[in-house]
């Protein structure tokens, strides 16, 4: 339902069968990037009979996940070292609790990421997001924030770089057939 092809589904079900890694989503902001990590959450913990543990830190929870454990920032959000400090302790927090899978909504600087590398390399499965606008941009990006090029290029830590953008969709009550509609435009038109 989120609009991927079925060859895109198998990969994405592909990757989520792997016991740890990252998975990192891609786009600008608005692109749909936290639902499909939600998605991909539920997929996960569908697939494993809800019978592993997934803890998610997010900023806010943005929609409740079934069978996950959601773990909400609090602190002064006027404060950016505060926020980078309770991100910190978040994730910190959520690996002493042993999971299996781990979700921080954002990887928002060079602290969460390196956390959840940490947590791809223990043996967990890390599902986050980025703001970068291609999924090939994502370890550039990485790279800039601080980390390790040699981290970034371990096939076994770096599982899934996906990128996403929305489509608009047609309304079904008033579209309009192709052939109908170019009889009706001019030539000019037509070229764009």
């Amino acid at each position: 339902q989120l609009g991927f092809l079925p060859a895109q589904v198998v990969l994405v079900q592909r990757i989520l069968r792997l016991p740890e890694g990252m998975v990192i989503l891609s786009g600008p902001t608005g692109s749909g990037k936290s639902t499909t990590l939600r998605s991909f959450s539920r997929i996960w913990l569908e697939r494993t009979g809800f019978l592993k543990r997934l803890l998610t830190v997010e900023d806010p929870p943005e929609g409740r996940i079934a069978g996950a454990i959601q773990t909400p920032i609090i602190c002064d959000k006027a404060d950016e070292a505060e926020v980078r400090r309770a991100w910190e302790r978040a994730i910190s927090s959520a690996l002493r609790l042993d999971p299996d899978a781990i979700m921080p909504g954002e990887l928002r600087d060079l602290i969460s990421i390196l956390a959840g590398i940490f947590a791809a390399q223990t043996g967990h499965l890390v599902m986050s997001t980025l703001h970068t606008n291609s999924a090939l941009s994502i370890p550039e990006r990485m790279i800039t924030m601080g980390v390790e090029a040699g981290l970034i290029l371990d096939a076994q830590l770096m599982v899934g770089l996906i990128s996403q953008r929305l489509v608009k969709t047609l309304c079904p009550h008033c579209k309009v057939p192709w052939a109908q509609k170019k009889a009706e435009l001019s030539s000019e038109q037509r070229a764009y």
